[in-house]
């Protein structure tokens, strides 16, 4: 849970540590070791996007981009997240299965722009 810090002064942590504390073992397991994998890839930084473990998304062009971790095993997770500097910022862990994704960007986006106000 050391990446969920920057969040303890935030009104988001409490939501986000409940998203992280509901996934079973396995799954935070597979987020953790899917986290050591892309901190490895020796790009630009170590969560630069790749379009295929990390993708930029965005649910309207005219909104901050948030970046997307794809995990498949155990279960089709989703987390989203930003990067600054040597900071990373969860935003939100979703499982694959909602049928619309957008939805879930969307409120990434929000979560994150409300962050970066909260900071400044």
């Amino acid at each position: 849970k050391l990446f969920l810090k920057e969040f303890s002064k935030t009104h988001s942590f409490t939501r986000i540590a409940e998203s992280f504390d509901a996934l079973r073992q396995e799954e935070v397991e597979a987020i953790l070791s899917k986290l050591k994998e892309i901190k490895g890839r020796g790009l630009t930084t170590p969560f630069a996007p790749d379009t295929k473990i990390v993708k930029e998304v965005s649910s309207d062009s005219k909104m901050t981009k948030v970046r997307e971790l794809r995990i498949y095993q155990p279960v089709a997770l989703r987390l989203y997240f930003q990067e600054e500097g040597e900071k990373i910022f969860l935003l939100s862990i979703q499982k694959k299965s909602n049928p619309d994704q957008n939805k879930d960007i969307k409120e990434a986006q929000r979560m994150y722009k409300r962050l970066r106000l909260t900071r400044n």
